[in-house]
């Protein structure tokens, strides 16, 4: 994904932990955002304001390895400038990069079932994820969550999130009208995209 106003390229493979970021001119590498790392070193830091004492790093790095095995599945940028993955330990991760390249995670939302994309539609203003049901239903969905944000006094994101469900509604789905226009069982296949018409 392209992030316009750091003017770099955000760059993660398959199944990866990293974000590559890139300088889209020359072609250079220019930051390898370990996501797994910032987890365990925020869980670090918290520990060692509940202790009170420093915290020893390599003791919490163990314990801390096995709570963070997960991988990226997909990830997508907002106008607003907020990287949003999708986790395989069931989490959505939304992130914000300031001028030196520093992330931030800004919050972490917990899913009921595995959400394998995201994608932001820009004229509606919301996040859409696909997934399935549960873990043995043949059919994938699309997610609305339930989440917003917007920016404070401090000019920092804030989350509008009821704390209900983690999402809104299910796309096209009104299993009590099959007769409707949007209604749909869900797809056999896995949603790969999502394109918003104008």
């Amino acid at each position: 994904v392209y992030h316009s106003k750091l003017d770099k390229l955000l760059v993660c493979e398959y199944d990866s932990k990293i974000i590559k970021v890139y300088n889209p001119r020359s072609g250079k590498c220019e930051l390898n955002f370990d996501i797994e790392r910032y987890f365990q070193e925020k869980l670090i830091e918290e520990e060692k304001e509940k202790k009170g004492r420093v915290a020893k790093k390599q003791k919490f790095n163990i314990e801390l390895v096995k709570s963070f095995t997960f991988s990226v599945l997909s990830m997508c940028l907002s106008p607003h400038n907020i990287l949003a993955l999708c986790l395989s330990s069931n989490k959505i991760c939304f992130f914000t990069f300031n001028a030196e390249l520093k992330a931030e995670c800004i919050y972490e939302m917990q899913t009921t079932i595995l959400q394998k994309r995201i994608w932001y539609l820009k004229e509606h203003g919301i996040w859409v994820t696909s997934g399935r049901k549960a873990d043995n239903d043949k059919f994938y969905y699309l997610y609305e969550l339930d989440i917003e944000f917007e920016r404070n006094g401090n000019n920092k994101y804030e989350v509008l999130y009821n704390k209900g469900h983690w999402y809104r509604n299910v796309f096209y789905e009104n299993p009590n009208d099959p007769s409707h226009p949007h209604y749909n069982q869900g797809h056999k296949d896995e949603i790969t995209d999502v394109i918003e018409i104008d």
